[in-house]
């Protein structure tokens, strides 16, 4: 079986080493080199028996390059068990000398202690070839019997002409030298008589007087034709009909699940292992068809190794949950070169068993936005929104239902992966305000995997490494001293009934928070996502829209309106009616009003209840939809509508602004 394969200088691909499973899958999106990583082992595969490739292998764009070097390692236990039992049955006179078991055992001499047997091709600028190991022309076309190469393009294949598939039958089902002629020719003049004979000469002189010579059939060629007599024929049907009259779907997926079937039935007959290359299988097929093929390709029994190159994310989740020797390479381009990375596996069952067609879709994605719920993926679909940042078009956005499980399936540094990514969380999964004051970092049981780089537990790891960095992160450690120090140093103040904290010291500290999260690409929000979209900028505007809405509650809004003074103490108070929380992240739910409290924060309250929306109202989109309308879209410039934006949301604007950055 192929264990590795190593790169360098070819084409796209500058270095690269990864390793192979038994099945494998390869995925990135255009454009970022998978060809290439194909092409280049096809490459390898043509020039094992001296056939001339079309495919250019050789970086052009570096003129310093001397050569391009293709490395495959195959594991040779198995034909190495074969050669000594062959050895050893040959020594005692059981079985006879062997061309091809003596061809196996010279190859078997260049693998290493364990067993691995590791060939480099090497190619010059003129296209000049150098094989290390010196294999002979035998030998090298004995690895290529053994390890065969089947590469199916169903986007450029012609569904009614399936001659790859007998040239593939032909292939695996070869046979010792044989000669038909004479056996064959006299069996037809018993059967027709002299004319036979007479129409053999005829045909023969006049081929010698146009000096015309038929070349002679292989030894494939001749086995391939005498089973297509067996069979009765060489043109396939499908349920008695032509192959035309089917769908390309159709044609499809009954070609490929004969066809591999067969690679996996017939090496089950021969010192085979088959390398079977597919290049998007999924074009065409239903759903249902790709889980029907998948069920056929991924089966434990089979012998032959798979290679998919696929944008499918239901090939990519079949593969992940039907297996457990599997590989996924995700490949993308940095610097204009091809990288390819190993997706780390599923270790943890819950994880596979979360997994859907959507989880997987996001290993396809150009950059990941992971949030906790609803709430954000409305704003973030909001199409004011995305006319004005149309960049957002190309980002996914993936909400984790505050699941950490949910998260750790599609996490790009969980999976290894090199999908620029940021997640979105509320403060209240980093610290919380107790009530004396002091803010407190959440730690170990306290904290959720992933989603808090300061709790000293679940990042230990990555604190560890923070005495050592240098250069921009060389800032992580003491800015994350300076946040543990002003957790019990600073007491903050607060308004008693809407917990409005005060003074820059908090701004400072939740500053600091923000800029030591973000280095492990997570964002906290000051408060909560609603906080972002009601605050002290925009409440006035809140209020008008909550008119707008409410035309029979002007009264109660304005006793909302009227709590304070104070942009932020109202803002407070207006994003509880949208469940926002206060400062302190608590929720409204557990605050208790007592008789303590004024006459006009009793009323406010009881306002706040009248007019409270659930998370799923509908709220975000008319609300952001109101201030695009109103105050940003009768703005010229795209530039002049930017600065509107960033007047009325200014932490939402920073959070995008993070995105489109976000690497």
């Amino acid at each position: 079986m192929l264990t590795r394969v190593k790169l360098k200088n070819c084409k796209s691909i500058k270095k690269l080493d990864v390793k192979i499973g038994k099945t494998n899958c390869l995925i990135g999106k255009n454009g970022v080199g998978k060809t290439t990583f194909i092409k280049s082992i096809e490459f390898f595969y043509e020039a094992l028996i001296d056939k001339q490739s079309d495919f250019t292998v050789f970086d052009q764009n570096n003129p310093y390059n001397e050569f391009a070097e293709i490395e495959l390692n195959y594991d040779f236990g198995y034909f190495h068990k074969v050669g000594e039992n062959y050895k050893f049955k040959h020594l005692l006179g059981e079985i006879k000398s062997s061309e091809f078991m003596e061809s196996l055992g010279n190859l078997d001499d260049y693998t290493d202690t364990n067993n691995q047997l590791k060939i480099k091709l090497l190619v010059d600028k003129k296209g000049n070839k150098q094989w290390i190991p010196n294999l002979t022309f035998e030998s090298r076309k004995i690895l290529k019997d053994i390890y065969p190469f089947y590469f199916i393009s169903i986007k450029s294949y012609e569904q009614t002409n399936w001659e790859t598939l007998w040239e593939m039958i032909g292939d695996l089902a070869k046979l010792p030298k044989f000669n038909l002629e004479e056996g064959f020719g006299t069996f037809l003049e018993d059967s027709t008589g002299s004319s036979f004979g007479k129409i053999l000469d005829i045909v023969n002189r006049e081929l010698d007087d146009t000096n015309v010579i038929i070349t002679p059939y292989s030894n494939q060629e001749r086995f391939l034709n005498i089973l297509k007599l067996q069979l009765g024929g060489e043109k396939l049907q499908y349920k008695y009909k032509d192959l035309s009259f089917f769908s390309d779907g159709t044609n499809s997926f009954n070609y490929l699940k004969l066809f591999c079937s067969l690679v996996n039935k017939i090496a089950e007959q021969k010192l085979k292992i088959p390398l079977l290359f597919l290049d998007e299988p999924e074009i065409g097929l239903h759903p249902k068809y790709i889980d029907d093929l998948m069920i056929n390709l991924l089966k434990g029994s089979n012998k032959n190794q798979i290679f998919i190159a696929t944008h499918s994310s239901r090939i990519l989740k079949n593969v992940i949950k039907m297996t457990k020797d599997y590989n996924i390479l995700h490949a993308v381009q940095e610097n204009d070169y091809t990288n390819l990375t190993v997706v780390n596996q599923f270790l943890d069952h819950r994880e596979k068993n979360v997994l859907s067609d959507e989880e997987a879709s996001y290993y396809f994605s150009n950059k990941i936005v992971f949030v906790e719920g609803n709430t954000e993926l409305e704003l973030f679909g909001n199409e004011n929104l995305l006319e004005l940042f149309p960049f957002l078009r190309d980002v996914d956005f993936y909400s984790f239902n505050a699941d950490t499980v949910n998260l750790s399936t599609i996490h790009p540094k969980i999976r290894n992966t090199k999908i620029p990514f940021l997640i979105l969380v509320d403060s209240d999964y980093i610290f919380e305000v107790n009530d004396s004051g002091f803010a407190n970092i959440k730690q170990g049981t306290h904290s959720k995997h992933h989603l808090n780089p300061l709790d000293m537990v679940k990042f230990k790891k990555e604190h560890d490494r923070e005495y050592f960095y240098f250069g921009e992160k060389s800032v992580l450690y003491p800015t994350r001293k300076k946040i543990n120090k002003m957790c019990t140093t600073y007491k903050y103040s607060y308004n008693k009934y809407w917990f409005t904290i005060y003074g820059l010291y908090f701004k400072k500290f939740i500053s600091l928070v923000k800029k030591y999260c973000m280095n492990y690409n997570v964002y906290p929000v000051s408060t909560t996502i609603e906080g972002t979209l009601v605050n002290a900028n925009n409440v006035e505007f809140f209020k008008n829209w909550l008119k707008e809405q409410n035309p029979y509650s002007h009264e109660n809004i304005e006793k909302i309106y009227d709590v304070s003074k104070n942009p932020s103490v109202k803002a407070s108070a207006f994003r509880l009616i949208v469940d926002g929380k206060y400062d302190t992240l608590q929720k409204m739910k557990g605050h208790k009003i007592t008789n303590s409290y004024p006459v006009d924060i009793k009323n406010a309250y009881l306002s706040i209840n009248t007019l409270k929306k659930s998370k799923t109202s509908g709220w975000v989109t008319n609300w952001v939809d109101y201030i695009f309308t109103h105050y940003i879209n009768e703005k010229e410039t795209v530039l002049e509508k930017e600065e509107a934006f960033y007047m009325y949301f200014p932490e939402l604007s920073d959070i995008i602004k993070r995105v489109h950055k976000c690497k």
